[in-house]
């Protein structure tokens, strides 16, 4: 008895990490939400050790509630006239990516604007019919860095099991907490996560919405056919996908109030008056009156028409949503990032936190690289970070090189071009992601890398493997990008001068088009600041292809001719395909009827040889 009693007196003293089993895993992915869901694709084809902990018993369980209305605004487009599975990404906004034809959400739904619920269907399918390992019903937390040997982070479940994440951690479980707000009488306000959505519970009542962006007027859609008046306050006026080109912008599909707004039919929206300014009190009468408060710098007392004086049966909250921090260690707990208004986590251009190394971001989450200037925060953009990300951690954890293929120089400027008219990354991801070769003068040759971060361009070998070396090489660059000035709120994005039609102002161009750099060294971030850089590094070229309708660059001598000549100039080599000589010799033996008619055996080039040359002078 006396030996039990020290057996027991000695474990008492052992630490508890040394008596509790952690199960342990390489990778830990925190929410299976379509981000994680994407990552686990990829480490599971490739035979990784990882595991993804989902809080509630269902794949992207987000949308099992939101939005409140049901209709996404991510475009579910069917039909392309195309059938390259690439350049059909570019119109898709809701597929992941896989090995799997059927996964296509398209073979899920009609719709343009597709229902939740059928999403919430094909992420289920996703992660079922592609074994990717989801733990259902595991909420982790207290999510710290670990002091044992062997191990990167720690975290316990809800069941009082403890796990040891081994090498990455990353977090995915995106922006997903309603905002709240405190303010006196905030208590009479319904919030978006729990107001009604039967439209006839508003009949003929006056209703004010808090909240300019997506969920407020898809809110408002929905009520203003039933309420008496429907009002939306907000801070700052309102901002439209079509002038910002941010899809999380206000989208046509939910502007319907504005409509009624301008034509005068007791719709309306305020502006200059955000939710934290303004106390709410209950009047005899039952109605809900907004009192600015100290927080507030408008003044309502003087004025006798002010439009609010009416007060309202109900207040609504949609304000947004932010990240859910609670699942961290408070020792171990995540920096905001300012630059994204204070909304997304700090991470460095490699989607890794800068305070605990082994900590990544995917998701909504690494939006904070691209926060208002990409899709990032949104399926159709993350699906292609979440990639990035994975190759990065393939090169940093494994030492397996981004994947890349070697070409002799001819082929340069038509790899270029099918990408430009099929890559559907660096399409959503404009001016986030991008491809590059690298150019080796001596060989003649150069290797291609797609879909690598703009914003790592001068970590090129840290993060893909691949050496630059100075004078030897030469760095070609393409982005997909809108015109500098194209993309602002306020903009007339429907004026006469939104398009570019003359091969002499393809710079100016406005709309979706690649954008050629040439580098003799890699980028950099303490040159000093000029135009047209990438970081504040100048190149040594540059060249915009002009602009076209139906974002094809494939014109001879709108698209072809100029490119050719760029390339040519700084390879110093005839990259023509058929020289005149060789065109001559197919002309003297080809049939004249055969060349000139349907039935085409003369390649175009030669057919179009006297039209390219003058339009590459026309260029020079």
């Amino acid at each position: 008895m006396t030996v039990h009693l020290s057996l027991l007196c000695l474990l008492s003293l052992a630490p508890l990490s040394v008596i509790a089993e952690k199960i342990t895993h390489d990778y830990c992915i925190v929410g299976a939400g379509p981000a994680g869901l994407q990552l686990g694709f990829f480490l599971n084809r490739d035979g990784h050790d990882y595991v993804i902990f989902e809080k509630s018993d269902v794949a992207g369980s987000f949308f099992a509630k939101y939005p409140r209305h049901r209709q996404l605004i991510s475009i579910n487009k069917r039909f392309t006239g195309r059938y390259n599975k690439e350049f059909n990404l570019r119109h898709d906004w809701n597929s992941l990516m896989s090995d799997d034809d059927d996964l296509l959400f398209g073979k899920y739904s009609e719709e343009y604007f597709p229902d939740a619920d059928d999403y919430l269907k094909y992420l289920a399918d996703y992660q079922r019919k592609l074994g990717i390992n989801v733990k259902f019903n595991t909420e982790v937390s207290n999510i710290s860095q670990s002091q044992q040997k062997g191990c990167k982070f720690e975290m316990q479940d809800q069941h009082e099991n403890n796990y040891c994440c081994k090498r990455v951690l990353v977090i995915a479980n995106g922006i997903s907490d309603p905002i709240v707000s405190h303010g006196v009488g905030h208590d009479l306000i319904e919030g978006y996560e729990s107001m009604s959505v039967n439209p006839k519970e508003f009949d003929g009542q006056s209703v004010l919405i808090f909240g300019r962006g997506n969920s407020a007027l898809e809110t408002a859609k929905s009520l203003y056919g039933h309420a008496a008046y429907l009002n939306l306050a907000a801070r700052s006026r309102l901002r439209f996908s079509w002038d910002t080109h941010y899809v999380g912008d206000i989208r046509g599909i939910n502007n319907e109030v504005l409509d009624s707004y301008h034509l005068k039919s007791l719709d309306g929206i305020l502006e200059g008056m955000s939710i934290e300014e303004v106390d709410i009190v209950r009047r005899t009468d039952g109605k809900l009156d907004l009192i600015p408060n100290k927080k507030s710098h408008i003044s309502l007392e003087d004025m006798d028409h002010n439009p609010v004086r009416h007060g309202y049966d109900r207040i609504l909250r949609c304000i947004g949503f932010q990240w859910d921090k609670s699942l961290f260690n408070a020792n171990t707990t995540p920096a905001l990032s300012k630059t994204s208004s204070g909304k997304y986590p700090l991470m460095g251009t490699d989607y890794q936190s800068l305070q605990f190394p082994g900590m990544y971001f995917a998701g909504a989450l690494a939006h904070s690289l691209d926060w208002r200037k990409s899709a990032g925060g949104f399926i159709h953009g993350f699906r292609y970070t979440t990639r990035a990300l994975y190759r990065m951690l393939g090169w940093s954890v494994h030492q397996q090189p981004w994947p890349i293929v070697y070409l002799p120089v001819e082929h340069l400027m038509n790899t270029f071009l099918k990408r430009a008219n099929e890559a559907s990354g660096i399409y959503q991801m404009f001016g986030q992601l991008g491809d590059f070769a690298i150019y080796n003068r001596e060989m003649q040759s150069f290797a291609y890398l797609e879909e690598f971060p703009v914003s790592r361009w001068n970590k090129i070998f840290e993060s893909s493997g691949y050496k630059f070396e100075n004078g030897k090489h030469l760095l070609f660059t393409m982005t997909m990008e809108y015109g500098a000035n194209f993309s602002k709120p306020g903009n007339d994005n429907f004026g006469d001068t939104r398009v570019q039609s003359s091969l002499r102002s393809a710079e100016l161009s406005n709309f979706l088009h690649p954008v050629f750099r040439v580098f003799r060294s890699v980028p950099s971030k303490d040159a000093d600041i000029t135009k047209n850089t990438i970081f504040n590094t100048k190149p040594i070229g540059l060249q915009h292809l002009l602009e076209d309708f139906t974002t094809e660059f494939s014109a001879v001598r709108t698209h072809i001719a100029p490119l050719r000549k760029f390339f040519e100039f700084f390879t110093e080599l005839d990259l023509r395909p058929h020289l005149p000589e060789n065109c001559l010799n197919l002309m003297l033996t080809t049939h004249v009827y055969d060349a000139y008619s349907s039935n085409v055996r003369l390649p175009v080039e030669c057919r179009n040889l006297v039209e390219t040359e003058e339009s590459i002078a026309l260029y020079s």
